[in-house]
């Protein structure tokens, strides 16, 4: 059931990701329009500055749907099974010298760098 509900969210949060990111082309073509009326004097800069604000907004939200597919894929793969090996105690995450995939990792706190 688990792997079920985690597969419709991923679907649903993929809608969503997509109908925000219209939103925010929408949103860009009206800042265009309303900078071509600015420069050819047919309205005030108050228009332009409402344009930006809306994509601001549009945008914000974009990253709010991405964030929110993101989410549900990582609750899709814990539902599938999938997970990352327990780290051991005292072994300081994964970007302490030898720990990290890539072997020796140069950085101020091991001397490198």
């Amino acid at each position: 059931m688990m792997v079920e509900d985690s597969l419709i969210a991923y679907r649903k949060t993929g809608e969503q990701r997509m109908s925000q990111h219209d939103r925010v082309e929408a949103e860009r073509h009206v800042l265009r329009l309303a900078e071509t009326r600015y420069s050819g004097g047919v309205a005030d800069y108050l228009e332009v500055l409402d344009a930006q604000r809306s994509l601001f907004t549009a945008e914000y939200h974009e990253v709010q749907a991405i964030s929110g597919q993101l989410l549900s894929l990582i609750r899709l793969y814990k539902a599938l099974g999938g997970g990352w090996p327990p780290m051991p105690e005292g072994s300081g995450g994964p970007m302490a010298g030898d720990q990290s995939p890539g072997g020796n990792v140069e950085s101020p706190a091991n001397g490198g760098l």
